[in-house]
């Protein structure tokens, strides 16, 4: 990376940590994108991304079934689902159950259009990310919180 380049990333990681950096445009999304792990956030993905391949990095904000994960990270929330194949299904389902709500979680999948009798009330809800591979950055704890008797 040459200077005016680090230069450029220093100042827009700066504006993006500060969160003023919403609509990066093309030059500085390389430069950034080529340090990141994701290639998309999760608020950012719609209907015209539908059969992309997208990696996206996140906290796991909610697991439902064996087979639903929320994804939530600075800019929104992306639903994700494991694949029908049971085999895939099965691996990915079994590193999941493992899981606590917020661990830091990489997915690569693809988008897909949600069923039209799905609840899409935001931009956002109309795609999921079906899963084709899942890590896990950082693990935590059981939260106490989350099963407490209030």
């Amino acid at each position: 990376m040459d200077s005016e380049a680090f230069a450029l990333f220093v100042e827009c990681t700066i504006w993006y940590q500060l969160g003023a950096c919403q609509r990066l445009n093309e030059e500085v999304k390389l430069v950034l994108g080529s340090l990141s792990w994701r290639t998309h956030t999760c608020g950012e993905l719609r209907a015209a991304d539908e059969g992309k391949a997208v990696t996206l990095c996140g906290w796991l904000q909610h697991k439902r079934f064996d087979f639903l994960v929320t994804l939530r990270d600075s800019h929104g929330v992306t639903q994700a689902v494991l694949p029908e194949d049971k085999v895939t299904r099965g691996k990915l389902s079994h590193r999941l159950s493992s899981a606590h709500l917020e661990s830091v979680v990489k997915v690569k999948g693809h988008v897909q259009k949600r069923p039209d009798k799905m609840n899409n009330t935001n931009a956002d809800r109309d795609v999921e990310v079906v899963v084709e591979d899942l890590k896990f950055l950082t693990t935590v704890w059981r939260l106490l919180f989350n099963h407490m008797i209030i």
